[in-house]
């Protein structure tokens, strides 16, 4: 029986069920070949990646790895903020262990907040936190130097960065080898032969994780993958008879209810110049759409499972 919203309450999250009734197709079409179904490009690399992501997880921080590494962790996390200057500013709060150590001295634990994760479920209040840092008791191990304790707490925030890819190409290759953070995309497409006959290579490959692209193309790769169409940057002048200075709103037209956002995420007002205001617009609102892709594929990947098991 249907909910008041249409949805079977066997599957409250309408995208799972989507999912469901795709791979259904598929089946139905194996019974009737008695062959595998035909997959496109575009699915066969989603899934392909779908499977290299849950086989090659993230390494998560732990505490021997600040004593083992020689990066600066802090250092990369304050050129992370540089990089994205629109979250708050970095700040470190250290704290005096309850247990000294063996000798007698004290112990140190450092916590650091970011802004972003306000906009990524589950909400962490700071790092050190939970599978980013903390122990099995959901403790801070303690360290015997302040700047130990330091360095691990920025470690920690820089794990849940790029774990939810929000670090820029710089800095993601830092933290985790690239081959790591697999990406879902198609195959590229052969172009066409010039003059002697010879097959042109195809164009370099562009990834909606890659910092180098504005907010504004990767929000639109993101949602040609989510089967959306990307929203438009709506802008009027702030003022009468000024063209300079703009307020701006992003419009999804009739998907405003799939992509269910805050209601003033991308929102501007007051902003000198109209590519400045849609790069703010633009730059509110990737989160909430990383945040939207990494939701379905992990409904996708949690499908496929299930049919393998």
């Amino acid at each position: 029986m249907a909910t008041s919203n249409g949805n079977n309450p066997s599957f409250p999250n309408p995208i799972y069920q989507q999912v469901k009734d795709w791979a259904a197709r598929q089946e139905a079409i194996e019974e009737e070949i008695k062959a595998p179904a035909p997959l496109n490009d575009v699915e066969r690399a989603f899934l392909e990646q779908l499977l290299k992501l849950s086989s090659s997880p993230l390494p998560l921080p732990s505490p021997s790895a600040v004593q083992d590494n020689t990066k600066d962790y802090v250092s990369l996390l304050f050129q992370y903020r540089q990089a994205k200057p629109n979250g708050n500013r970095i700040c470190f709060v250290e704290d005096m262990h309850a247990i000294q150590n063996a000798l007698g001295n004290p112990q140190w634990t450092c916590a650091v907040k970011l802004s972003e994760t306000s906009v990524i479920e589950p909400s962490i209040n700071s790092f050190p936190a939970a599978r980013f840092g903390l122990d099995a008791t959901g403790s801070c191990p303690p360290f015997a130097k302040k700047k130990d304790a330091k360095q691990y707490a920025a470690m920690c925030a820089m794990a849940w960065l790029a774990k939810n890819d929000l670090l820029p190409p710089h800095l993601r290759n830092s933290v985790v080898p690239q081959e790591t953070i697999p990406v879902i995309q198609g195959q590229p497409a052969k172009r066409p032969t010039e003059g002697n006959g010879g097959v042109l290579p195809p164009p370099p490959k562009r990834k909606a994780n890659d910092d180098s692209l504005p907010a504004t193309q990767r929000i639109s790769m993101l949602c040609h993958k989510m089967g959306l169409r990307p929203p438009s940057y709506k802008l009027t002048p702030a003022h009468d008879g000024t063209n300079c200075i703009y307020n701006g709103y992003v419009d999804f037209a009739e998907d405003e209810d799939t992509y269910d956002l805050p209601e003033d995420v991308g929102k501007v007002t007051g902003v000198m110049g109209k590519d400045t205001a849609k790069h703010d617009m633009a730059e509110q609102l990737l989160p909430h759409i990383l945040k939207m892709y990494r939701e379905r594929s992990e409904d996708y990947e949690s499908h496929m499972a299930s049919l393998r098991s």
